[in-house]
């Protein structure tokens, strides 16, 4: 999920097996379109000009989609062969990056004669967190031995790891970071970390997530989702009133995404009945 202008939100599903689908909301309507028959785990940003840029995942091939002025999506193939989930994000300049893993973390740059790929860490593993910002790209990844931060100045890839451990499933990067560690009795345990380059602060949130995946917004709130034998929650921090509306439905649809815009955190998580959209009041501006 993505925000964009004031009382805009982007988001990126799949369903079902039916292909990828792109709901965004302008003011309070709501509108989804096909975007591909083939789709998942998709990766949505904006570019320069406000468009949706997502990459995703197409059969055994890594594709990008992007949307025009006039509301006509394009597609290209970045990589065919064995991947990870990719991440997307757009420089400063526009340039379009994919991440993904594939023995270790590559970035993949779209120019004028197509895709340039190349390796950043080949320790790399599971899948990356990916954003642009200040002149610079950042991917945040797990590897063996913990948790890793590189990003790329210039034409160098720079790399720390900030945090020695198990990660558990892919962390979440947007200024901050959230990831999970197993708790060793089937469940995992919330930990958040911020600060920039190689100086870093990583503790536990005190919070408990049944996904290994809680996801971080822009103004640092957190997602995470909890289950029980009775139902599933998707709880966020801090917590504060939300406002809940139902965004597409279709069988079969997974994950949660964290956002921020308009002056409010707002996230989008899906259930076997539908995706839906949360905004959380603020009480300030």
């Amino acid at each position: 999920m993505v925000a964009g202008a004031y009382e805009q939100a982007w988001i990126a599903h799949d369903s079902g097996g039916e292909g990828l689908f792109v709901s965004f909301r302008d003011g309070l309507v709501w509108t989804t379109e096909r975007v591909d028959a083939l789709g998942a785990a998709p990766s949505i940003t904006l570019d320069l000009e406000g468009n949706p840029v997502v990459a995703y995942e197409a059969g055994d091939s890594i594709r990008l989609a992007t949307r025009d002025a006039a509301a006509r999506w394009s597609t290209s193939t970045v990589l065919v062969g064995e991947h990870s989930a990719p991440a997307v994000a757009v420089s400063d300049e526009g340039a379009v990056h994919v991440a993904f893993i594939q023995d270790g973390l590559h970035d993949a740059v779209l120019g004028e004669a197509g895709w340039t790929i190349v390796e950043v860490d080949p320790a790399a593993r599971g899948a990356p967190a990916l954003a642009a910002g200040g002149g610079a790209i950042f991917a945040v990844y797990a590897t063996p031995t913990g948790l890793a931060y590189a990003r790329h100045i210039g034409d160098e890839w720079r790399i720390d790891e900030i945090w020695s451990g198990v990660v558990a499933g892919t962390p979440s990067y947007s200024g901050d970071i959230t990831f999970a560690v197993s708790d060793g009795s089937g469940g995992f345990d919330v930990w958040y970390a911020t600060g920039r380059a190689s100086d870093w602060w990583v503790g536990e949130t005190g919070e408990k997530t049944s996904s290994p995946e809680p996801r971080i917004g822009g103004d640092s709130s957190i997602a995470y989702v909890v289950e029980s034998s009775s139902e599933t929650q998707v709880r966020a921090l801090p917590r504060e009133r939300w406002i809940e509306e139902r965004v597409a439905s279709g069988p079969g649809l997974t994950g949660v995404a964290i956002s921020a815009g308009a002056g409010r955190g707002s996230l989008s998580y899906a259930t076997d009945e539908g995706v839906f959209f949360a905004q959380r009041w603020c009480a300030y501006q």
